[in-house]
């Protein structure tokens, strides 16, 4: 067999000698081995515990001798492979040399990983990341608006009256009626966004916040509303209560967050480490010769000016040039702004309605 026959002894393997005989390659010596060898390939080992340990558990109707057996004849050839590739001067090409120093960069960077994983957090520190991110915990009420704007006020209050007589035969399908709707009216719509009030940290403008914040239900229509490129017609299409995420629910929040500073931290303090003890040199002289090809990214012709964005849609307003916050541009859970923030409670549990 193919794997038996690399064991045996050299001269076992040499055939009758001819008149002229050929000068005969000197395998090399094995190598010592830190545990049992399964087998030599040119001096290399194999060792019985890498062996085990990719061949795994047998297969359906397959001992454990075959499954050894598959495996050592796989890890042979790899063996033989790497012989080759070193014989044509493989091992230092450009690509492998950069692989093998991922693997070495990725295996002490998951030994200093290990290292901080096993590190405590205590529950003081805990509650003070808590304290101190209560933003990241604090979610304020937030309504979902899609919205239409339309050049004149004529034209949005037939837009209103038409989509709601639609919107009050079909109550489920509230979303779709308001986007063909406007799209037979001629108006400018955007897509549904989350929006919080201007006294929670929103850019909406007070007036389009007082009017998204009273309308009753989904599928709801507001009145007509001055706004950047005519007039803005609002649609809720949803809603969520304000919540305080208690501490104890944040819990393994704020524990990954300890440990993804620590992490961050200990990769921070090798690299200072090895910069002290090693020399670095660059040459900025080089580095600003350097060109990038970088093929800028071009919009399709004709689609400026048909569809504003949400920020164009709110940019002018009676009383606030704020734009509207995007649920692209925020996450549930955070606020943003200079505005006033709700205060502390002293409690865990959410605030009242």
């Amino acid at each position: 067999m193919r794997s038996l026959a690399l064991l045996l002894p050299p001269l076992l393997l040499v055939g009758c000698p001819s008149k002229s005989p050929a000068p005969a390659v000197t395998p090399a010596l094995p190598t010592a081995a830190p545990g049992p060898v399964a087998a030599h390939v040119n001096g290399r080992p194999i060792l019985i515990a890498e062996l085990t340990r990719q061949a795994g558990s047998p297969g359906y109707g397959e001992t454990r001798a075959v499954r050894l057996r598959k495996q050592l004849d796989v890890l042979i050839d790899q063996e033989l492979y790497a012989e080759l590739a070193e014989g044509r001067g493989l091992a230092t090409h450009p690509d492998v040399v950069q692989a093998g120093k991922d693997q070495s960069v990725a295996r002490l960077q998951a030994e200093l990983m290990k290292q901080v994983e096993a590190q405590p957090v205590d529950d003081e520190q805990l509650r003070s990341r808590y304290e101190a991110r209560y933003e990241d915990f604090y979610r304020p009420e937030q309504v979902e608006v899609a919205t239409a704007v339309l050049p004149t006020r004529e034209a949005a209050l037939a837009f209103v009256r038409a989509a709601r007589r639609r919107i009050s035969g079909n109550r489920f399908d509230y979303r779709d009626i308001f986007a063909r709707t406007a799209r037979a009216h001629g108006a400018t719509a955007t897509l549904p966004a989350w929006v919080i009030r201007l006294d929670d940290g929103g850019r909406l403008p007070k007036p389009h916040s007082d009017a998204v914040f009273a309308l009753p239900d989904v599928g709801a229509l507001s009145m007509p509303h001055l706004a950047d490129g005519g007039y803005v017609v609002f649609q809720r299409t949803g809603r969520r209560d304000r919540k305080l995420i208690p501490f104890e629910q944040a819990r393994l929040r704020l524990v990954n967050g300890v440990r993804k500073e620590r992490r961050a931290a200990a990769l921070d303090a090798v690299v200072a480490k090895a910069s002290a003890r090693l020399k670095v040199q660059t040459f900025e002289d080089l580095l600003d010769k350097v060109v990038i090809n970088d093929p800028a990214t071009t919009e399709k012709k004709g689609s400026q000016g048909q569809r504003m964005s949400q920020d164009a849609v709110m940019r002018r307003a009676p009383t606030s040039p704020n734009t509207i916050r995007s649920s692209r541009s925020s996450t549930p859970g955070t606020t943003s702004g200079a505005s006033a923030k709700p205060a502390k409670p002293r409690t865990q549990a959410p605030p009242g309605p």
